[in-house]
This record gives structure tokens, C-alpha cells and sequence, in this order.
């Protein structure tokens, strides 16, 4: 089964990039994808989703035309990532965000990566020392650039669940990869 994201996760990411990108390039990237892939894009499907592959596809596309190498496409996809955090902590998961700690969040995210994420499975470590371990996500393989956007993402909630100097690092984009159906992301 391909995977697919909440549309309301897709609206905050693609709100994000157009405005750090601005209307040109925005319109650009659009512009080379089908009439009905941009109404899913900006819509969803019928399930009220948003396919990762096309999700990934048009984030290829933006980084392609905003990221002139590799480093500048992990720092502009790592801002874009902790810019959701902040709007989803901020919303949907505002409750959530309030009461738990980053060893409480972390062991908690396969589930909420479970509501967020159709067609995938994770799991989480803690590491033994209770600061930091391991998240590993399956299923989204067809999702290009996910990886440092979830590093940002995982990043920004640790710090606002009272973590100090979040770091996090994803294996297969540490190895050269803009996609893998397993990452895994080391939290310290």
C-alpha cells in the first residue's frame, strides 16, 4: 500500500515553502506537475490524504530549483521541519506538547507518526541513559527529502518539550540517499 499523509500535515509543510520560497518558484514547481496532481496537492485525494510520492516529487522539485547543493537543501528542508513542529505544537498537538517530556515524546512517536502517516510502521528506543535514542521509520521509501524535514521536525519538539541542544541525525541521508524505506533517526 502506498503511503500518504494527513492533508492538514501537507497544508502546514506546503504553507512553509511557499512562503520561504515565494510565488515564482512556488508556481514554478507547480507548474510541472499535472492539473490533478495539484488539486490532490492542494486538496488531497479521496481519503482526504496526500500521496508521499507526489509529496516527494514536488519537494524534489523545490529543492532543485531553491538548493544549489546538498547542505543547502538539509538546512532549508531541517527550518521547514521545525516550522511545522512549531505549527502542529501549536495546533493539533497542542495538549499533547503541554505534558510530556522529549523521553516521553520519543517513546510516544511511533503513534503519532501512525495518525500522521497512512502505510507506515515505526518504533522507538529510548537509550539507556533516558536522553535520546532511536526512531525508525518504514513504509516511506517514496517520499523524497523526508528525512532532514523529520530531523527538523524531531529537533524543534525536543526543544520544546524541555530537551536542551536537540540533535538528530537520519542514517540514509547521512549516506548519500534523498529516500529509503527504513530511516532511521539517532536523537541525543
Amino acid at each position: 500500500m502506498p503511503s500518504a499523509m494527513k492533508q492538514s500535515v501537507a497544508d502546514i509543510r506546503h504553507e512553509y515553502v511557499r512562503s520561504a520560497v515565494g510565488g515564482q518558484i512556488w508556481h514554478d514547481a507547480r507548474s510541472r506537475l499535472t492539473e490533478g496532481e495539484r488539486a490532490v496537492l492542494r486538496e488531497g485525494d479521496a481519503s482526504g490524504s496526500c500521496p508521499t510520492a507526489l509529496a516527494g516529487r514536488f519537494m524534489s522539485d523545490v529543492v532543485g530549483l531553491v538548493c544549489p547543493n546538498r547542505e543547502d537543501a538539509e538546512r532549508f528542508l531541517r527550518e521547514g521541519g521545525a516550522a511545522q513542529a512549531d505549527a502542529m505544537l501549536d495546533g493539533v498537538f497542542s495538549v499533547f506538547s503541554r505534558f510530556v517530556s522529549p523521553a516521553q515524546a520519543l517513546k510516544r512517536a511511533p503513534s503519532v507518526l501512525a495518525s500522521v502517516y497512512k502505510g507506515t510502521s515505526a518504533d522507538s528506543v529510548l537509550s539507556a541513559s533516558g536522553r535520546g535514542g532511536s526512531l525508525t521509520i518504514r513504509g516511506l521509501g517514496d517520499y523524497e527529502y523526508v528525512s532532514p524535514w523529520v530531523c527538523g521536525w524531531m529537533e524543534r519538539a525536543i526543544e520544546r518539550f524541555g530537551g536542551s541542544a536537540a540533535a538528530v541525525r537520519e542514517r540514509s541521508w547521512d549516506a548519500g540517499a534523498v529516500s529509503s524505506d527504513e530511516l532511521v533517526f539517532e536523537a541525543s
